[in-house]
């Protein structure tokens, strides 16, 4: 499958939100966010290079440690957004082993609890649904954890919350028994 047939995919129930664009938008995202960076960074040098040369009774290790500053806070951004690109394309090379047999049905979630972890709510969410008469529950886990993590509770995830206690199209591999929740595939409001 190509880019675009990724883009339907918003959550997967071992990584949670997933973004499905191509690698070239998310790589024009990261360039534009760069040039702004470096662009901010030029023009807080040059102010404070300007306001040093009108100013000599500023200390030079004042200026060393402000210029410092405004480097490592403009730098450690890029340094972030590398790496939520690495996690989505580490994510993205698994999701294409998984639609390899993954078979779209309709499927009902259910919220099973929430938690609230940095002021940011987290969902535990369930999938019920069923093949050839056979009934599957899966919950939403997470096997590996990431820096940033930061003792958020496994399981839980920001921006699952709006497919819960719905009925929604899913696919489903049952080779590595994984399910991905389709974006704009809330079937009907309630699941009953």
């Amino acid at each position: 499958m190509k880019d675009k047939d990724l883009s339907n995919i918003a959550v997967t129930l071992k990584y949670g939100a997933f973004e499905g664009a191509s690698r070239k938008k998310i790589l024009g995202a990261f360039i534009a966010l760069l040039v702004i960076i470096v662009s901010i960074a030029t023009l807080g040098i040059t102010m404070m290079s300007i306001e040093y040369a009108t100013k000599h009774d500023s200390s030079v290790a004042s200026f060393v440690g402000a210029l410092i500053s405004i480097i490592f806070g403009c730098s450690i951004l890029p340094v972030i957004w590398f790496f939520i690109v690495h996690r989505n394309e580490k994510i993205r090379k698994e999701i294409y082993l998984w639609i390899e047999d993954a078979v779209e049905i309709s499927a009902y979630t259910k919220s099973i609890d929430t938690k609230y972890w940095l002021g940011v709510p987290l969902t535990k969410l369930q999938v019920d649904f069923k093949i050839d008469g056979i009934r599957y529950v899966r919950t939403t886990e997470q096997e590996q954890r990431t820096l940033f993590d930061l003792g958020r509770p496994v399981g839980y995830f920001p921006w699952v919350s709006k497919f819960a206690n719905k009925k929604v199209n899913i696919l489903y591999s049952s080779k590595y028994d994984q399910i991905m929740i389709l974006k704009n595939a809330i079937i009907k409001n309630n699941a009953t």
